[in-house]
């Protein structure tokens, strides 16, 4: 049976069976495999299984589901495939094969809203409960986080761990964020045209500093390193 493996620093801390037919993926419980964080669309991705194999689905999510790195709509999955959704990443693995380091690969972030049902198909494997909270994965990160400023997600925390976070509108790629020694350096991508750090044009990588405003097309974004001394 195909499975999802759920990785964190290179380290395998749940795995999903993957039953014939639909499994949703995404923060609302509804799904039958639930990612508890603001990084993650209420219903963002669905896997079909089938006797032929298994192919995975965007809902519509705004920044969309990766595949290897790369944005995908569908597409069918082979195994060791890695699957970023918000700020998880998820191994493929067909027939329940042996487990093998992911790849390095970026992480993505998001904002919110797909509609589909699900069905009922996925069983956790490693741990009784599907729902992962972030507090169980993002343990060992730095607690700096991204406010939304607006938007359907405006009050929502974006979570900055040790890993690389990419953000994007629409399925694009626009910015990278990774700890570089002390310090998060928020870097642009191809379209550097749609990114500001407070009001100027982000045009090569920065630092980012405390109450730091980020715009990504109209998307604002507040970089906060302590939420407990968090300004307005």
């Amino acid at each position: 049976m195909p499975k999802l493996l759920l990785i964190r620093q290179g380290e395998v801390i749940a795995q999903f069976s993957l039953a014939e037919g639909g499994v949703g993926i995404g923060r609302s419980a509804v799904n039958e495999i639930q990612l508890k964080s603001p990084s993650v669309s209420g219903r963002h991705a669905r896997i079909f299984t089938t006797e032929s194999g298994s192919a995975i689905k965007d809902l519509s999510s705004a920044l969309g589901t990766f595949v290897n790195d790369r944005s995908v709509t569908r597409c069918n999955l082979r195994n060791n495939d890695v699957i970023l959704i918000g700020s998880y990443k998820l191994q493929f693995q067909q027939n329940g094969g042996g487990r093998q380091p992911a790849p390095t690969v970026d992480e993505s972030s998001p904002v919110l809203e797909p509609d589909m049902a699900p069905s009922t198909r996925a069983r956790p494997v490693a741990r009784p409960n599907a729902a992962m909270e972030n507090s169980a994965i993002e343990e060992l990160a730095p607690n700096a986080q991204l406010l939304v400023l607006n938007g359907i997600n405006e009050g929502a925390f974006v979570h900055l761990g040790r890993e690389r976070l990419v953000l994007g509108i629409n399925h694009g790629r626009s910015l990278v964020i990774e700890l570089v020694g002390e310090d998060y350096m928020a870097s642009p991508l191809t379209n550097a045209s749609e990114v500001a750090l407070n009001s100027a044009p982000l045009r090569a990588p920065a630092a980012l500093r405390e109450n730091d405003e980020l715009l990504i097309a109209d998307i604002r974004l507040r970089f906060v390193s302590d939420t407990a001394s968090m300004t307005n």
